[in-house]
This record gives structure tokens, C-alpha cells and sequence, in this order.
């Protein structure tokens, strides 16, 4: 059996030096994706899963347990069962694809009838896609954001608003995530049923996302409580039958 020949993007990130041209292609790629999202049409899945390898952001990948609101919104604009773990884009012309940031779609075949989208090129034998209407992962209308410092659980942000606004993201939310508006806690609105927003009035502002461990063991402890009360509810009856049949053996057993 002939082995599959290595993708150039994954050849320059185990050898950079050895696979130097993989590299410059993967490098290109990467500034063509900046600040926003990379999914695919029809492309390896290496693209998504190995996003974090790569050192850009994606919309997709392999997640079974991806969060529900996420997992419809992509449906919009991806084929597929809910419940599949990986989805490739099929409507790329629908406005979910700007709400969720995703700014270049790849494919290993040229796309026909591709709207609004600009083909920027091929890289390492995919075609490269730019999606012009775009939105930015933190935006508020008539308001100029930008972000000052960001990790996996913790985003800070600075804001100038000629009018009260809203901050709107393409950032999944979960009940552990928290806000800071001005070094006030702000509850979190959710946005198009999956991402995170805050309302933000006229003026220059601090906001801040984080991710809170002690909401997160909350909701874990009232998850384990709940299911044992469910697991309460759905064993008493088996219990109550059991005894009773214990006793009526006891009391024929003694006669």
C-alpha cells in the first residue's frame, strides 16, 4: 500500500527547516487569516483539528460535545446530523458565516457559483477563499473596539462609542463565563443563541471577559445534584418492589 504523501502544512510544522517552502505557504496562510476565522468547504479536516498547531482560529473542527447554540448556528450553513462531531461548510454565501468571523474558506476543488466570495489563490494545492463581508470577533456599532490583551479565559477590550451600543462577539459562550464593564460585573446577554454580548453605553469603556472556575464547579455541583436526584426518582420504585418482595418471601418462608 502506497503511503499518503504528508500535507505541506503539516510537514513544516514537525520541520520547518526541512520543509521550508511548506512553511512560507503556511506562513502566508496564516497572515491571510489574521484576526479572524479560517473553516473549510471541501478540505482535509487537518485544517480545524490542527488549528492551534497552525496558529490560526477556526469556526469548525472535531467536537462531539460542542455547545448546542453553537452546533445549530453551524448547521445553518453546514450539512450533516446534529450530532456528528465535524462539520464542513455548504452555504458559505449565508450571513452566519460573517457572524461567526470566519474571514477564509479553503477547498481542494475550485467552487462554483461562489457569491461574494474572493478566490485569493491556491496554497499547497487547496484553493483559498476570502469572505469580504466579514464581521471582527469583538464589535459595537458607531464604536471603535479593540483588544488589548487576550488568552483562553480572559479577553480585555477598550471601547469608544458615539452612542450606547452593544458589544457583540463570535466567542461561544458558557455559563462560566463572566463580565466586567468598568470594573462593574455585567450579566452576559447571549447573542444569535450561541455567543457572547454585553450592552455598552456612549463613551470610552473597559470591558472584560473571563472565565470563572468557581462557576464552573457550581454548575458541576448542581449537575452531580441533579442527577442524583434523577437517579434517586428512577431507583426508589425498583427499591419499594424489591422490598416488598423480600418481605412477602420472608413471611412465606416463616409459615
Amino acid at each position: 500500500m502506497n503511503a499518503q504523501p504528508l500535507d505541506p502544512f503539516l510537514a513544516a510544522t514537525i520541520d520547518p527547516t526541512a520543509h521550508a517552502a511548506g512553511a512560507r505557504l503556511l506562513a502566508d496562510l496564516r497572515a491571510e487569516v489574521g484576526e479572524s476565522r479560517l473553516d473549510t468547504i471541501a478540505d482535509s479536516p487537518a485544517l480545524l483539528s490542527g488549528a492551534p498547531v497552525f496558529g490560526w482560529r477556526t469556526a469548525g473542527g472535531y467536537d462531539p460535545m460542542a455547545l448546542e447554540g453553537l452546533m445549530r448556528l453551524k448547521q445553518k450553513v453546514a450539512g450533516g446530523e446534529r450530532w456528528g462531531a465535524s462539520y464542513q461548510i455548504t452555504n458559505p454565501n449565508a450571513v452566519e458565516v460573517d457572524q461567526m468571523s470566519i474571514g477564509i474558506l479553503t477547498s481542494q476543488t475550485p467552487l462554483t457559483g461562489r457569491g461574494r466570495l474572493i478566490h485569493r489563490g491556491e496554497v499547497a494545492g487547496r484553493h483559498v477563499y476570502r469572505n469580504p463581508t466579514v464581521l471582527p470577533r469583538y464589535r459595537a456599532n458607531e464604536c471603535t473596539v479593540s483588544v488589548t490583551s487576550e488568552t483562553r479565559n480572559r479577553v480585555e477590550l477598550q471601547l469608544d462609542c458615539e452612542h450606547p451600543s452593544v458589544l457583540e462577539t463570535s466567542e461561544a459562550h458558557f455559563g462560566a463565563w463572566r463580565a466586567i464593564l468598568d470594573e462593574r460585573a455585567v450579566p452576559i446577554e447571549v447573542l444569535h443563541g450561541a455567543f457572547r454580548s454585553i450592552p455598552v453605553g456612549k463613551g470610552v469603556h473597559q470591558a472584560v471577559f473571563y472565565y470563572s472556575l468557581d462557576s464552573l464547579y457550581k454548575y458541576l455541583a448542581g449537575s452531580i445534584a441533579g442527577l442524583l436526584v434523577w437517579l434517586s426518582i428512577a431507583i426508589y420504585p425498583a427499591y419499594r418492589t424489591h422490598r416488598s418482595i423480600h418481605r412477602k418471601f420472608r413471611s412465606i418462608k416463616s409459615l
